[in-house]
């Protein structure tokens, strides 16, 4: 985590179990195992919480995909494009997660 009055970077240790925070992750974003799941990190807290969504409300578990920041007026969001499904056949949806 970036401390910006500091100007320093702090490593934050915690279970990467899939139950207290997420599990572990190698590579860049989508490298790797296929995973469908979204954590949301509380800096105040310093806790993990797992996005609850249904299956029609988030994509597929996918690799090698595209993420960004939209920064809007009433809200932030991540928009999720494209990658690979876990049968390796290419993705072209899209899709936002709003922040806040």
């Amino acid at each position: 985590m970036y401390d910006v009055e500091e100007e320093t970077w702090n490593s934050l240790p915690f279970p990467a179990d899939g139950k207290s925070g997420p599990e572990p992750r190698s590579g860049h974003e989508g490298a790797g195992k296929m995973r469908g799941d979204v954590w949301v990190f509380d800096i105040a807290s310093q806790t993990w919480t797992e996005a609850e969504a249904g299956p029609d409300e988030r994509p597929a578990a996918r690799g090698w995909f595209d993420a960004d920041v939209m920064h809007r007026t009433e809200s932030d969001a991540i928009v999720v494009h494209g990658g690979l499904d876990e049968s390796n056949e290419r993705l072209g949806d899209v899709w936002m997660l709003t922040l806040g």
